[in-house]
């Protein structure tokens, strides 16, 4: 038995991507935190840190759509069935987008439920409600921007869904996130995430319908032509 070089770094390809991805989390987290501390106070830290486990939790069925969906359309793309990864991957964005907007809605008239999941405190509470609702005022767009880069990441496109993921969070959010509070104050901190979800979703859709175009939609043309 010998190692298949190309095979195993077209596997480290596909596996680099969402491990970049969630590695950034970190140095996210680390650059939000410090500039609430310096804008705000610990409240808005422990706010974050709030909406953050909110997030991840809320954001599990989303991600989970997403990877179960990607051995069906990576097997269908593979053996040429164009038409099941479309009829897969609008499937997926249905489910995606229904519930991006569920829980974009459940933020905005009920965000206090979320908050006392993890904490209870008054004063905490009464930073964490309005802050939740800044930040994920734009969760919407995410069922967008997961299911398009998650499907270029089933399509065997690893480098489009690493850059569309580092877009969104190094190139787009990291900046705001900076440069907003010079003018809003510490909310400003809290408003660059649904304006990165926003730009990034916009970037990411716009790519996924000339990937779709030149790809899936001229490709099963041809295939229907050559039988």
């Amino acid at each position: 038995m010998r190692i298949d070089w190309k095979l195993l770094g077209a596997v480290l390809a596909l596996g680099i991507s969402p491990f970049i991805t969630q590695s950034t989390e970190s140095l996210v987290m680390l650059v939000l935190n410090t500039l609430l501390q310096h804008y705000g106070n610990d409240y808005y830290v422990g706010a974050m840190t709030i909406i953050s486990s909110v997030s991840q939790v809320t954001m599990m069925p989303l991600m989970g759509l997403t990877q179960g969906a990607q051995p069906i359309l990576s097997y269908n793309y593979g053996a040429g069935q164009f038409g099941r990864v479309r009829k897969g991957y609008k499937l997926l964005m249905r489910y995606c987008v229904s519930y991006a907007f569920l829980l974009w809605l459940s933020f905005l008239l009920v965000p206090q439920i979320y908050i006392h999941l993890f904490n209870s405190e008054p004063h905490l509470v009464s930073t964490a409600v309005p802050a939740l609702r800044i930040q994920m005022g734009c969760i919407f767009a995410m069922g967008v921007q997961n299911g398009c880069q998650q499907t270029f990441l089933a399509l065997g496109r690893a480098k489009i869904s690493l850059f569309l993921a580092l877009l969104r969070k190094i190139v787009i959010l990291i900046p705001l996130a900076c440069i907003l509070p010079l003018f809003m104050g510490v909310n400003g901190v809290f408003y660059a995430q649904p304006v990165a979800d926003l730009l990034a979703a916009s970037s990411t859709a716009a790519c996924f319908a000339v990937f779709y175009h030149k790809h899936l939609k001229n490709a099963g043309k041809a295939l229907r032509e050559e039988t």
